[in-house]
């Protein structure tokens, strides 16, 4: 973002974004594509706020805050998460 905020532009799409990055900065193709691959998801970013505030809740609670369930939910979405990580650090 800072560096369409420095040609003057701004952006709310990230697909929006790669097209200016090409066209002023003269990214190619392969830029281009490790560009979209390494942006995080709406869900993704979601899911670390979410589990920061639940994390921060049940840290200071007096009685429980999840059930199994919801655990569980958790534990297979961060695994997701590192998965995709990992992924886009081997790649």
């Amino acid at each position: 973002m800072a560096l369409i905020t420095n040609k003057k532009y701004s952006s709310k799409n990230h697909y929006a974004t790669i097209l200016i990055l090409i066209k002023e900065y003269s990214i190619t193709k392969d830029e281009a594509i490790l560009l979209n691959e390494l942006s995080i998801s709406k869900e993704d970013a979601e899911l670390y706020t979410n589990l920061k505030a639940d994390r921060h809740d049940a840290s200071y609670a007096t009685d429980i805050k999840f059930n199994q369930e919801k655990i569980n939910d958790y534990e297979n979405k961060v695994m997701d998460f590192i998965n995709k990580t990992e992924e886009l650090i081997s790649a």
